[in-house]
């Protein structure tokens, strides 16, 4: 027994070398050991916490489903034309044509899904944009197996955030939307949805991060869960243990291409975020952003311990006749707060002025000279072509006449607005209407991506456009 009575004090990892020296008896006798001593020594381990949660789990769920939705989705494909339909279309076949009439051809139809959940008794539903986006068929299935036909009430690509309408002839149950600045890394969460359309699968997890970014929208603040999301999760909610939605799972990131199932790292967009967009979408059909016009970096620790602050942000640069600018705030100040909110990173500020509405007051508590100020900026709106705007007040050489061109931000796409008559981007082919894919090699998502690769430029841009016939790569140089 001296050995086993070792094992048992021993790390974990002992017992595997040592249970081939023991006898059946004595292996069920260290399973009991080492649960009993789980039990007395954790303390949450103990019976009755474990009966609580898997009663709060069964509550989630039948409180939930009723508010989940499947979603199919249909697209038609076009038929791509063959050198023979091009033959047979030419004027020198209209006899053959009329003797041997073509029958009408369809293309192949590409069927999709996702999830999304009941955010108002009167139909209103929430899922991702990608889920929905480009469909000509999109089906909503209940958890009592009814099926309704779904119109799109609006979408914001910037955020992948959809908002669907069902009409369903009665009150359908729904779910809240909890305070996602409440979420604590660690704190317990439940995935719902129907990946790989295996209806109204339930995962558990936990918060594994707050705040992330990864360059896959516009916009981002993303909650990471190690609870199982895979395909057909998408647009499903994340709720906490009181079943209320604290984000809608959006994406994944997996092993491999051969693997492609979950791993673990799961993200989800905050409610706090989503649920100002969907009011937006819900009452305008489209989302009206703040512009208060600053650009920001964040703060050297060095830079910090010499103004013996904790935290803050750093004001680069102002544009001249913005919100900002008419408040008073300067290039060098360094927001503290934003309305009450410590800040930390450009993206923290960005947060906070986005809960914020065009016309809203948004209260800068900045340190400037040694002292605090509080600075009360009037939100302005967010324009679409928000990278010219930006341009327009930089110093020449970043601006859109030495280039002969101007952008728009529309529908998630930067386009091609204007092209100046004579100008570099008229003499290198570029037409307006054009989409702009990347720059410089930078892939173009938004308007952001265009501030910045037209302020990285030295004379020379090289753009991958596309058109109603090709994607193609144009290279402007710069007008002196």
């Amino acid at each position: 027994m001296k050995n086993f009575r070792e094992t048992i004090f021993c790390a974990s990892c002992r017992v595997f070398t040592v249970v081939g020296r023991i006898n059946r008896r004595a292996w069920l006798f260290l399973i009991l050991f080492v649960a009993a001593s789980a039990v007395v020594c954790g303390g949450v381990m103990a019976g009755d916490n474990i009966k609580e949660i898997e009663e709060s789990l069964s509550s989630v769920a039948e409180k939930s489903f009723p508010a989940v939705v499947v979603i199919t989705t249909k697209r038609k494909m076009s038929v791509p034309q063959n050198p023979w339909d091009m033959l047979m279309d030419s004027p020198y076949m209209e006899k053959f044509r009329r003797r041997f009439p073509r029958g009408e051809q369809e293309g192949p139809v590409l069927q999709g899904g996702g999830s999304g959940f009941i955010v108002s008794d009167d139909g209103y539903i929430v899922t991702n944009n990608h889920v929905v986006q480009g469909n000509d068929e999109i089906m909503v299935r209940m958890n009592d197996k009814g099926e309704f036909a779904a119109k799109i009430v609006g979408t914001d690509p910037k955020t992948d955030i959809a908002v669907l309408k069902i009409e369903a002839g009665k009150k359908l149950p729904v779910l809240e939307f909890a305070d996602s600045d409440r979420v604590k890394i660690g704190n317990f969460c439940i995935a719902i949805g129907a990946p790989f359309m295996l209806d109204y699968t339930m995962t558990f997890g936990i918060v594994s991060q707050k705040g992330r970014q990864v360059g896959l929208n516009f916009y981002e603040n993303y909650i990471q869960t190690d609870a199982a999301i895979n395909m057909g999760n998408s647009g499903g909610p994340l709720l906490n243990l009181d079943g209320k939605v604290i984000g809608v799972n959006d994406f994944i990131v997996s092993g491999n291409s051969m693997s492609p199932g979950n791993i673990g790292l799961g993200f989800a967009i905050p409610s706090n975020m989503v649920k100002g967009i969907y009011e937006q979408l819900k009452k305008h059909g489209q989302v009206v952003r703040p512009w208060v016009g600053i650009g920001m970096d964040e703060l050297p620790p060095a830079r910090k311990a010499e103004l013996k602050i904790d935290s803050g942000v750093l004001v680069r640069e102002i544009y001249e006749g913005h919100p900002a600018d008419k408040a008073g705030m300067e290039p060098g100040d360094v927001i503290l707060e934003v309305s009450g909110k410590k800040v930390d990173s450009p993206r923290d500020v960005q947060a906070v002025v986005l809960e914020h509405n065009p016309g809203d007051t948004v209260e800068f508590k900045i340190f400037r000279g040694g002292k605090t100020e509080t600075k009360k900026v009037v939100a302005g709106k967010q324009a679409a072509d928000l990278a010219a705007m930006i341009r327009g007040e930089q110093s020449p050489g970043e601006g859109s006449s030495e280039f002969g061109l101007e952008f728009v931000e529309k529908n998630g796409k930067v386009l091609v607005s204007e092209v100046l008559e004579g100008g570099a981007a008229a003499m290198a082919g570029i037409e307006p209407g054009m989409a702009v894919l990347s720059i410089n090699g930078m892939k173009v998502r938004g308007a952001g991506d265009v501030e910045k690769a037209l302020g990285e430029s030295k004379g020379e841009l090289s753009l991958v456009v596309s058109d109603a016939v090709s994607k193609r790569m144009i290279t402007i140089k710069k007008v002196k």
